[in-house]
Parts: structure tokens; sequence; C-alpha cells
């Protein structure tokens, strides 16, 4: 051991994190918690694990360096199955993370909700951190157990560098959650942007797929009321007659919120007025349902345009 890892050594021993002191052991003592770790499979992290993954959630990275050289388990998992490299992702620790990473930290690990690190970057917006993932061999289509994939949720924030580099690293464009979601209907929500959306397009996004309830991506920019997704959309194929099972069609959607610069792109572009809705929300036209949300502006347009 050299003068530099004995005062690391001393540093971090008995330091007082969030929870307790965290212990490093003799090599006689890791052998012991190893073996204990074996036997106690399924039973959450070991003492040894716990101290190693405190470490690495307080940023303590002298004591993480200590514990990786005494052979610590680098892809450890606490009570949620989030590994080490998981929770250095989750503070944007990128120090952290390269020093785990060297260390041979798995960076497809899966914690029991399907959580990757790649998927904690998207979330943080780290785009450095979301490089390195993808460089070091991160799954760009795996998804948690939702079936939602890093590109649905950079779609869902308008993460458009982040979706140009998950595409470039074969990130399936039309893949889909377990109700039938895809990315495009990610990004044409309230929260996403204009270039994501465009991208999603350009790379071959189904501009027609339906979720499970027959939702489109259309209809989620109608109901986010987003004018200029809504005339995206339809400019690359949309159908703004396709109705879904509960919400009717996007002209529907728009009569009921209240969406007039909706309402007109809709209308622009030949949605019919007169089509009828059938759901246990609210049957009727779109000039029936703009009267019962009383939405007089609406009403108006639609009986300018021919509704009955």
């Amino acid at each position: 051991m050299t003068l530099l890892d004995r005062k690391a050594e001393e540093k971090v021993l008995f330091r007082l994190p969030a929870r307790g002191k965290i212990w490093v052991p003799s090599r006689i003592s890791l052998c012991v918690g190893l073996f204990l770790s074996v036997a106690l499979i399924g039973a959450g992290p070991t003492p040894l694990e716990q101290a190693f993954l405190s470490a690495v959630s307080n940023g303590d990275r002298d004591a993480v360096r200590v514990m990786l050289a005494r052979g610590y388990n680098v892809n450890a998992s606490d009570d949620n199955g989030s590994s080490p490299l998981m929770l250095a992702v989750g503070r944007g620790d990128t120090e952290m993370f390269e020093q785990l990473l060297k260390a041979g930290a798995d960076v497809n690990a899966k914690n029991r909700f399907g959580g990757t690190a790649l998927l904690a970057a998207i979330n943080l917006s780290h785009l450095q951190l979301v490089d390195r993932l993808l460089s070091a061999g991160a799954d760009p289509n795996a998804a948690n157990q939702n079936g939602r994939t890093p590109l649905m949720m950079g779609a869902e924030f308008g993460r458009t560098q982040i979706v140009e580099r998950l595409l470039a690293r074969g990130a399936q464009v039309n893949a889909k959650t377990m109700n039938g979601e895809t990315a495009l209907m990610y990004g044409a929500g309230e929260y996403s942007h204009r270039r994501t959306l465009a991208t999603l397009l350009a790379r071959g996004a189904d501009v027609n797929a339906q979720r499970d309830d027959g939702r489109t991506a259309l209809l989620q920019a109608a109901r986010a009321g987003r004018a200029d997704f809504v005339q995206d959309l339809i400019e690359k194929g949309a159908n703004v007659n396709l109705q879904a099972k509960v919400h009717g069609s996007p002209l529907m959607v728009a009569a009921e919120m209240g969406t007039t610069a909706v309402a007109r792109v809709l209308l622009a572009h030949g949605a019919d007025v007169n089509a009828v809705r059938e759901s246990a929300a609210g049957g009727g036209t779109a000039l029936s349902i703009a009267r019962r949300a009383g939405n007089v502006e609406i009403v108006k347009l639609l009986e300018e345009r021919g509704a009955k």
C-alpha cells in the first residue's frame, strides 16, 4: 500500500455519511463479507455493499477508490436494484462515473423498475454522460418495465441532441411501450420541442401509429394545445380524422379543451366537423362537445364551417 493509499484509507475509516459509519475492512473481513454476500443473495445489499453504495451516493471518491482496490463489488445493488453506476449518474457525478466504469461497472445493469444508467442520464439531460454511456456500450433500446425507451424519454422533454445521439446509435424510432406509445407520441406532447418532432419524423417515425386506445401523435399534439405540432404532423401525412376510443378525433379534443388555434389548423386540413364520437367520456360531434364544454369561440368557428 502506498503512502497515498494509506492516507486515503485513514480518511475514510469511520466516516459518518448519511447513515452510520463506513467501515473499510481488512482483506480477511472482506473475504468473510463476500462469503456472506453469496449466502444472502436476494436479501438486499450486505453491510459491505451498503458501505460501498453509501460512499458512491455521498460522492466520496477516496473511499470508493480504496474499496475498489480491496475488491468491493462494483456492480453491487441497493434495495431497489440500482447499481453504483446508476447512483453516480443520478447525481451527475462524472468523476465517480469514470472511476466506476474503469473498474468494470456494467453499463446495462437494470434496477427492479427496469431503469438503467442511460435512462438516469437522460432524465438529468446530461449530454456528456449520455455520450459516455453510449460509447461504453449502453443499449439505446433498453426499456424500463413499462416499455419506455431512452428515445421516448428524450423525446418527451424535447432533448433534441440526446434524441439525435440515440438515433445515431441505433435507437428504434417506432418501438412501443406496453400500451402502444411511441417516441413520436411523447415528442408531440406539451413539453417537447418542434425540432425534436422534426428529427423523429425525418428518421421514419410512423405518423399514424396508434396506442392501444387509438390515440395518435396528432391527437396528443391536439391535447397539448400545440398548433405548431399539429401543422407539422399533418404535413407529414397524419390522418386528421382518426379517432381514439375515449377522446374521439383531434378536432373533438380541441373542441373539448377550447384550443381554437388547433381547431383552425385541423379544419383547414379537412377535419370532419360532423363526425360522431361514441365513448364513455360523452358522445356527440365536435360542435356538441364544444357547447357542452362552454367553448363559445370554437362553437362559432364550427358553425361557420357547417357543423350541425
